[in-house]
C-alpha cells in the first residue's frame, strides 16, 4: 500500500458493521487499516509532501483509528494477537534536538552542530548547557499497548519550574471510559495500572471529551511537554487527540522524552546492564533518592508524572544544570 492508497482507504466509508458477522472480514480490515495508518504516519513524520491538506489527512487518520478500534473490538483477543502490529511510535532526531533547544533556550542549529555534526546522539545535547523554564509533565494509562487498537483510560499532568527548589503544581487527573462491549470483563491492563470500573463509571470516553481535548491542546502549545517514553504518549495523542498532530508538525508542540535526559545525564546508566532497565522511571527514581527502596511506581497518570518531574529535578541538580535566572 502506498501513501495515496492509504489516504484513499482512510477517506473511504466502510460497510456498517451491523451487516457483518464474520471475524475474518474484520481481521482483513484491521490489516488494511493498520497498513494505511503506518503509511500516513510515516509520511508525516519524515516530512513527505501530502497530496491532500494536512488537516484533512489528520481528520481522516483519526476517523480511521476509530474504525480500527471498533474492528478490533469485533474479534476475539486471541485472534487479534496473531496480527503483528505496525510500529507507529517514535521521535525523530529533529524532535530530540527541538526539545534540547527549548529547555536550554538555544538555537536548534547550534544543538545540531554540537551533537549530530560531531557524531554524537541528539540526546547528548541535554548535557551541554543548563536549563530553565516551566515544563508540563504528562502520563497516560491505556487499555492496550497499541494506540490504533486501544483506548486512553487516564491522563495525569502537572507543571513545574526548572529550579532546584521548585514543587510541581496545578496537578490534574482525568479518567476516560470504555465502550459498552468491555463491561462484562475487567478493565484491560488493570494488573498494571489498577484502574477499575469504579474509576471509569460516569466518565466520557477520551475521544468524546472535547473539554479535555481543549485543555490539553492549550497546555501542549504553551509549555514543553515532558513524558517518560514520550514516543508512547506522542503516538496516542497523534491518533486520539484532534489537532495534536497538526500542531506537532508545525513545531508548536515540543515533546521531550525524559528517558533521554536520564541516559544523557545519569553516569550510572552506562555502567548498568540493559536487562536492569536503568532508564525505567522506577529505577531512575530510586537512584536519585526520589523513591525509597520499599516504594513502587504507582502506574497512574498524575502519580507517575509527579515522580518523573521530581526525577528530572534531582538529576539536573546532581549535574549542576539549572540555569540561574
Amino acid at each position: 500500500m502506498n501513501l495515496v492508497e492509504a489516504l484513499n482507504h482512510a477517506h473511504s466509508i466502510p460497510l456498517p458493521s451491523m451487516f457483518i458477522n464474520n471475524p475474518s472480514h474484520f481481521m482483513g480490515q484491521i490489516v488494511q487499516n493498520e497498513n494505511a495508518l503506518f503509511e500516513i504516519i510515516h509520511a508525516m513524520k519524515v516530512g513527505a509532501e501530502l497530496p491532500v491538506p494536512v488537516n484533512e489527512a489528520t481528520r481522516d487518520l483519526l476517523d480511521l483509528c476509530d474504525r480500527n478500534r471498533a474492528d478490533c473490538d469485533s474479534v476475539p483477543e486471541f485472534e487479534l494477537r496473531k496480527l503483528l502490529p505496525k510500529r507507529l511510535e517514535w521521535l525523530t532526531e529533529n524532535d530530540v534536538i527541538a526539545g534540547v533547544a527549548k529547555l536550554q533556550n538555544r538555537r536548534k542549529e547550534t544543538i545540531h552542530k554540537e551533537t549530530i555534526e560531531r557524531s554524537r546522539s541528539a540526546a547528548s545535547g541535554f548535557s551541554l548547557a543548563p536549563m530553565k523554564g516551566c515544563v508540563l509533565g504528562i502520563d497516560i494509562e491505556t487499555s492496550s499497548l497499541r494506540p490504533e487498537r486501544g483506548y486512553i483510560l487516564n491522563v495525569g499532568w502537572e507543571l513545574m519550574e526548572l529550579t532546584p527548589t521548585a514543587t510541581p503544581f496545578d496537578g490534574c487527573t482525568e479518567f476516560c471510559n470504555l465502550p459498552a462491549c468491555y463491561r462484562n470483563r475487567p478493565v484491560p491492563l488493570s494488573h498494571i495500572h489498577h484502574i477499575t470500573w469504579q474509576n471509569l463509571n460516569g466518565t466520557l470516553p477520551f475521544r468524546e471529551n472535547t473539554a479535555l481535548h481543549k485543555t490539553l491542546l492549550s497546555l501542549f502549545k504553551k509549555y514543553p511537554v515532558l513524558a517518560h517514553n514520550a514516543a508512547f504518549e506522542d503516538s496516542w495523542f497523534s491518533l486520539h487527540l484532534p489537532g495534536y498532530l497538526e500542531e506537532r508538525l508545525k513545531g508548536k508542540i515540543i515533546i521531550i522524552d525524559t528517558r533521554d535526559i536520564c541516559r544523557a545525564l545519569d553516569s550510572e546508566v552506562a555502567r548498568m546492564s540493559y536487562r536492569d532497565k536503568p532508564a525505567a522511571l522506577e529505577n531512575w527514581a530510586r537512584r536519585r533518592g526520589v523513591l525509597a527502596e520499599h516504594e513502587n511506581e504507582v502506574h497512574q497518570g498524575l502519580d507517575d508524572t509527579d515522580l518523573m518531574l521530581r526525577c528530572v529535578q534531582a538529576q539536573l541538580a546532581v549535574c549542576d544544570l539549572f540555569k540561574e535566572k
